[in-house]
C-alpha cells in the first residue's frame, strides 16, 4: 500500500490476507483479542504559523526565527527540524529547512518545507539578493515553487510582483516590518 502524504483525512486501513497464508500459533486464547486503539490523525496546528496540509511550506515564519522558538509553536504531535539530512536541534531557520512530524508514538507522519518570508535565497537573512531573486522571477529568468515561492510572496497574495520587492526594500531601509 502507498500512502498519500497529502490525504490526512482518514489514517485507517484495512488490510486482508489470505487464510492460507496464516499460521495459528494458539487457539486456546482465554479472552478476548485485544483490539488496539484506532490511529488518531496527526495534523500540524499553529495560532502563530500558516500550515498548508496540502503539500505546500509553513510559511509566515518571520527571518531571524530560531528552531527554539519555531517548535513549541506547533501541537497535535512533535517535530523536528532537518537541514538536508542532517537534524538541527538549535540556531536560525532558513528557507528550504524541512519540518518532520511524528505522531504521539514517535512514528513518522510527514513532513514540510519552512518559507521565511523574504528569505529567498535560503540563507536566513533578507537582503538585496533576495530582491535579486524576485526580480529574476517576475523577469522569468528563474522559477520559483515550493517553499521559495511563498518565501518570495511577501504579501501573501498568491503571486510574486514587484510589490514583493517594494516590502523587502521598505523593510531593509528600516521603514517597515515583514
Amino acid at each position: 500500500y502507498t500512502w498519500d502524504k497529502t490525504n490526512t483525512a482518514n489514517l485507517s486501513f484495512t488490510a486482508y490476507v489470505k487464510k492460507s497464508n496464516i499460521t495459528l500459533l494458539r487457539d486456546n486464547l482465554a479472552s478476548a483479542p485485544v483490539v488496539p486503539d484506532p490511529v488518531t490523525p496527526v495534523s500540524l496546528t499553529s495560532s502563530t504559523y500558516t500550515v498548508d496540509q496540502t503539500d505546500a511550506p509553513i510559511s509566515k515564519i518571520a527571518a531571524g526565527t530560531t528552531i527554539e522558538t519555531l517548535t513549541p509553536a506547533f501541537q497535535n504531535g512533535s517535530v523536528a527540524i532537518y537541514n538536508g539530512d542532517s537534524p538541527v536541534t538549535t540556531g536560525i531557520l532558513t528557507t528550504g529547512m524541512t519540518v518532520k512530524i511524528y505522531d504521539g508514538s514517535g512514528n513518522y507522519v510527514t513532513d514540510y518545507k519552512i518559507a521565511i518570508t523574504g528569505d529567498v535565497n535560503g540563507d536566513s537573512a533578507i537582503s538585496g539578493t533576495d530582491i535579486v531573486q524576485i526580480n529574476r522571477s517576475i523577469l522569468k529568468k528563474v522559477t520559483l515553487s515550493g517553499a521559495y515561492f511563498a518565501s518570495a510572496d511577501t504579501n501573501g497574495d498568491g503571486k510574486i510582483t514587484g510589490t514583493d520587492i517594494v516590502i523587502i526594500n521598505r523593510y531593509l531601509l528600516k521603514k517597515s516590518s515583514i
